[in-house]
């Protein structure tokens, strides 16, 4: 009699979960294509774009026809600490690739230009350091191009936030791809999903197994 009371008890879970169980698993449909770990930030003028990429299928697109009251473009979330991150001190080497398409040109001001910024932060929130990868808006369209840079900290940062962005008076479309920040002597932190390529929710890692990379 137990073993059929065990049975019945067991099998009404199994038809009940369905209706009332809650899928743990988010974004378990993929009908999110948002990229994970990153937000927009000012309006819906982004989104992760397989018009070009230089590497893998996507990368991270803005659009503008036209000025804006605020910046728009990118932000990720903390990279310091996450999952295996641990952000350390020394140089930190920063870089990104940029490619543009019929951008405004010669910006008289930061408002209008395009970039990529780092910002470091300790526990409380108090900025330890920041810097700007500008793209170069000599010309209005340019091919992947690798903007690089560096940050000394001398304290290890607790928070790691990198913006990808079009100032309020630029137009135009830009891409960004391969997102990086590192300290320069050993491993210490990445960026998550730096190319636009896991939706929500999602990861993707690769193995070298059979002498090549299998994802």
């Amino acid at each position: 009699m137990k073993k059929v009371v065990i049975g019945i008890v067991a099998l009404g879970l199994f038809m009940a979960w369905p209706v009332y169980g809650q899928n743990v698993i988010g974004n378990s449909g993929l009908e999110d294509s948002a990229p994970g770990f990153w937000s927009l930030l000012g309006g819906t003028v982004g989104s992760a774009s397989a018009d070009t990429a230089k590497s893998g299928f996507k990368s991270f697109k803005i659009t503008k026809d036209a000025v804006t009251g605020t910046v728009r473009g990118w932000e990720s979330v903390d990279n310091a600490n996450l999952y295996w991150n641990n952000a350390g001190t020394g140089t930190f080497s920063v870089s990104a690739w940029v490619k543009t398409a019929t951008v405004n040109t010669a910006p008289a001001t930061d408002d209008a230009k395009i970039g990529v910024v780092f910002t470091f932060n300790n526990a409380t929130g108090t900025e330890l350091a920041t810097t700007t990868l500008w793209a170069d808006q000599t010309t209005a369209s340019t091919s992947w191009t690798e903007l690089t840079g560096a940050v000394i900290l001398s304290e290890a940062p607790e928070q790691v936030f990198i913006k990808l962005i079009m100032g309020k008076d630029a137009t135009g479309t830009v891409y960004f791809d391969g997102i990086g920040c590192n300290t320069a002597d050993s491993w210490t932190m990445g960026v998550f999903n730096s190319g636009a390529e896991e939706v929500d929710g999602w990861m993707s890692w690769y193995s070298s197994s059979a002498g090549g990379n299998t994802r």
